[in-house]
């Protein structure tokens, strides 16, 4: 529930801090007092859009404190996942700069608005005249029907997600091994083409490398062959000619200790130069083009590259990936007995999944009957005679939750046909239909606080005296923050607030306070003959009073 709620410089509260109670607490006091400015603030607080002209005038920033108690579970596990730890405690605050910067905080620490959105709704939701409720959104229908249901659906519910992550798992194995037979008739075929194209390519690691090399001097025929002619020429004809004739002058001198090292070092670089002019000898004669051979090599550089571009960034890893698609398809070709069983598990696994869905299906169905009475008794109650509710259902197929879509429709006179709620004209027809709503809702949904923002508009007589009995009703077991102009609402109330505006130094300030019981009686008999209150309103307002005792 809401404990406490701290303002500061919002609109026309400087610095208001009110204290809320359990059950039904009720805001009185004259229109533009600021009454709707408490549930602006706790909607800002909450992580809704902020207004930049909510800002108090003269003011740099404004700021609202929500303090809450008795967190449920939910919340806490949803905090925990953003590490963030509490006990029965929960401090929002939110921050709004004179340049739009706003900021928000839990328990101190700093978080992004969404974590606080993640949450808030588990924490305090609000029913306000033309306001677009999640109860009116079809997305929610079936999400609030399972949890009518209780525990008797969230059992059938999870017996439905264990069996269809199941038939997952069991779709997942069969896609592995090649799906059906026709599916993998054509995965055998296609990794079959896979394998012969790269075996008849017959690849060699290096190939590439060596084929670019040739095709280079293929291509430089002509420059290389003069290059080494001359090399051949040079060194053929002068250096070696040169060597011999220096070796032959020093042999008779070879014995003098002096000379017979040079002349072993010689005699050893004509050996190396023999060598290396053979070597020229024999390149010179494999450097001639041939257009064949270019052709050729080019052509094979030219399939290599394809099959880079199909299986891998080069031959070893085509090689590679060669040997995978053989893994592949052998277990393939010698999986068909575990294919049968898996196959025939999958349809023992969906046979069960329907049932389970139809079982779903059927308990649904079973309470949205009992939702369907209970909401029409509200509505009559509420002084809506003639209205239709229905809890439509349209199968689809079978996921996560169930096999159904469901839609609540409605009807607000007798002839008329029913519609999806989210298509429902807006009025004090929709006020009513969404307090009823949230009558019998609100023992399921665990939400702590409800905010009423003069829900009450267009309705008066015996009308407002049910109105007010729906709203103690709920205040059972949910906080109730209630703006009201009804007496009769005000008058079933638990906790009274009156917000009034007053001029202090020259500025226009509003102000909350809770008022006594005598004080409260007053207020209601306000309500009943205007600002000057009489005896017999007076009178009134101590019957309608006594209704509470």
């Amino acid at each position: 529930m809401l404990q406490s709620l701290t303002i500061k410089n919002f609109a026309l509260f400087k610095n208001q801090e009110i204290e809320f109670k359990r059950g039904f607490n009720t805001f009185l006091g004259e229109t533009g007092s600021g009454k709707s400015l408490i549930f602006d603030a706790v909607h800002f607080v909450t992580g809704q859009k902020s207004d930049k002209t909510l800002l108090r005038t003269g003011e740099k920033a404004m700021r609202v404190d929500a303090l809450f108690t008795a967190i449920p579970d939910n919340v806490k596990e949803i905090l925990n996942e953003y590490d963030i730890e509490i006990d029965d405690d929960l401090l929002i605050s939110r921050t709004l700069q004179e340049d739009g910067r706003t900021s928000f905080k839990i328990n101190g620490q700093t978080v992004v608005a969404s974590m606080v959105k993640s949450f808030s709704k588990l924490l305090l939701d609000s029913l306000q005249q033309h306001e677009g409720l999640d109860l009116l959104k079809s997305k929610n229908h079936l999400l609030m029907l399972d949890k009518f249901g209780g525990k008797e659906i969230s059992q059938i519910k999870e017996k439905l997600i264990e069996k269809y992550q199941e038939r997952k798992e069991i779709e997942k194995m069969i896609s592995s091994l090649g799906g059906n037979a026709e599916e993998r008739e054509r995965q055998k075929e296609l990794i079959s083409y896979q394998i012969n194209e790269i075996d008849r390519a017959e690849l060699s690691i290096g190939e590439d490398e060596e084929i670019k090399e040739r095709l280079d001097i293929l291509a430089n025929a002509e420059k290389i062959y003069e290059v080494i002619s001359l090399a051949d020429k040079n060194l053929s004809n002068n250096a070696l000619d040169s060597i011999n004739e220096v070796l032959a002058a020093l042999s008779s001198l070879s014995k003098i200790e002096a000379l017979s090292e040079s002349y072993d070092r010689l005699a050893s670089l004509r050996l190396e130069l023999d060598d290396i002019c053979e070597s020229i000898s024999d390149l010179k004669d494999g450097v001639t083009f041939d257009e064949i051979e270019f052709n050729k090599l080019d052509s094979r550089l030219d399939h290599i590259k394809s099959l880079k571009k199909k299986y891998g960034a080069s031959i070893e890893k085509i090689l590679e990936y060669c040997e995978k698609l053989k893994v592949q398809l052998y277990s393939l070709e010698d999986s068909e007995e575990e294919l049968a069983r898996l196959n025939l598990k999958l349809l023992q696994a969906n046979k069960e999944l329907s049932e389970i869905g139809e079982n779903l299906s059927s308990f649904r169905k079973s309470i949205a009957k009992s939702i369907e009475e209970k909401i029409l008794s509200e509505l009559r109650d509420l002084g809506m005679k003639n209205t239709s509710f229905k809890v439509s259902f349209k199968k689809k197929e079978i996921s996560i939750d169930g096999q159904d879509e469901v839609a609540f429709e409605f009807s607000a006179n007798k002839g008329q046909d029913l519609k999806n709620l989210s298509k429902t004209a807006s009025g004090g027809e929709v006020s009513r239909l969404m307090l009823a709503l949230k009558s019998i809702f609100s023992q399921v949904d665990g939400v702590g606080t409800l905010v009423f923002d003069e829900v009450d508009s267009g309705i008066s007589g015996e009308v407002g005296n049910m109105l007010a009995e729906k709203l103690v009703k709920i205040s059972k077991n949910t906080q109730v923050l209630c703006i009201t102009h009804l007496p009769q609402v005000a008058a079933l109330s638990d906790n009274f607030f009156l917000v009034n505006k007053q001029i202090v130094d020259d500025e226009t300030v509003s102000f909350v306070n809770e008022i006594e019981e005598n004080d409260g009686v007053k207020e209601i008999a306000r309500l009943i003959g205007g600002n000057n209150i009489s005896e017999t309103a007076l009178k009134h307002a101590l019957e309608l009073r006594a209704r509470r005792k």
